[in-house]
């Protein structure tokens, strides 16, 4: 964990300054983000596990010898894998290389669309996300470049949107989920649904089992049917408390956030969807997997209703207030729960 930790405190340090020193265009200093995307393939390419990190490994090595299952996983990925054997036949370059491109385009973004750009950063890694998607390459790999469709999504360019989309699902058949979620997204009134949405999601955690049970079903005769058999429990509650954070503030902050971000109907929006997924997420923990497309955006918008709070001191005590919080619920999952221990290929 002493990797993990060192990575939250220099990277939260070098996020500060790169806010402090902004440049024209208002986005956090090039160089420090550079050096922040640095420390963060570093620390994702060079490790030895985590995950199905090893599973991806023995795949990488299956590939060469021409003994990967037919259709056992999407052409697009198999296609990239294929690219990178024939640079390398190490496994770990294949985790080098998906560490550059997923790290590089998450910490992209969080810079495109940054506010506190150094509690983006450490949400990313107290959050858990920067440990799921070192858990899940493929997935990972396809969220982050679903990032990438985030400002066709703002101006509405749909066709774009579907044609990036559609090659993205080439690496993760999930990553199709956003094209319904394009139109559901699209609405500036989302406060005027708000008490809809608790509802929905009272009636997702309660019914958690029957949506699970029929949901399970429709991956029968897919290459995914084998989660239809895992029956391992549901995620911890703290995690859907978690993300239940955002949207609670975000209703209250509502007119003073759209002064500030105007963006953030949709950001809020996708943030709602992530709340529901992890209140699914109680009856089967494989529903959680789907959070890996939504939870960048909660990233981002929890520091911008932070910046909103027009009371200085009121703004000063939630920011701290947030530090900790986020800590201890890092700290919960990371070593209470998990018992997570980080190991380098260098160790």
């Amino acid at each position: 964990m002493e990797i993990i930790y060192g990575t939250l405190v220099s990277t939260f340090i070098l996020g500060l300054g790169a806010r402090k020193f902004k440049i024209e265009d208002k986005r956090p200093l090039l160089l420090f983000s550079v050096i922040i995307m640095l420390i963060f393939m570093l620390v994702s390419g060079l490790r030895s596990g985590i995950g199905d990190t090893g599973m991806y490994k023995h795949l990488y090595g299956m590939l060469q010898q021409g003994t990967v299952p037919e259709d056992s996983y999407e052409p697009g990925f198999i296609f990239f894998l294929d690219c990178l054997a024939n640079i390398s036949k190490n496994p770990q370059f294949m985790i080098i290389v998906t560490s550059i491109i997923t790290q590089g385009l998450n910490i992209w973004f969080l810079r495109k669309y940054s506010s506190y750009f150094e509690l983006e950063l450490f949400m990313y890694i107290a959050s858990g996300y920067f440990l799921t998607i070192m858990n899940g390459i493929r997935q990972g790999l396809a969220a982050s470049l679903l990032l990438l469709v985030t400002n066709f999504l703002i101006k509405r360019k749909f066709f774009s949107y579907l044609i990036m989309t559609l090659l993205i699902s080439t690496i993760h058949t999930s990553a199709l989920v956003m094209i319904p979620v394009y139109f559901i997204v699209n609405n500036d009134n989302w406060s005027k649904n708000f008490a809809k949405t608790m509802i929905v999601l009272v009636i997702v955690v309660g019914f958690g089992g029957v949506i699970m049970k029929y949901g399970l079903e429709l991956l029968e005769g897919t290459r995914y049917e084998v989660y239809s058999e895992f029956n391992e429990g549901g995620s911890n509650i703290l995690r859907t408390l978690v993300a239940m954070v955002p949207i609670v503030m975000a209703y209250l902050q509502r007119e003073n956030l759209k002064k500030i971000f105007p963006q953030c109907d949709i950001f809020v929006n996708l943030s709602i969807i992530n709340m529901l997924i992890m209140g699914l997420s109680m009856s089967n923990w494989i529903f959680a997997r789907m959070s890996y497309y939504f939870a960048p955006y909660t990233l981002v918008l929890l520091p911008y209703i932070i910046k909103s709070i027009e009371d200085k001191s009121h703004k000063r005590l939630i920011y701290y207030t947030f530090l900790v919080a986020y800590f201890g619920f890092m700290y919960v999952e990371y070593v209470v729960t998990l018992n997570m221990k980080y190991i380098s290929i260098l160790s």
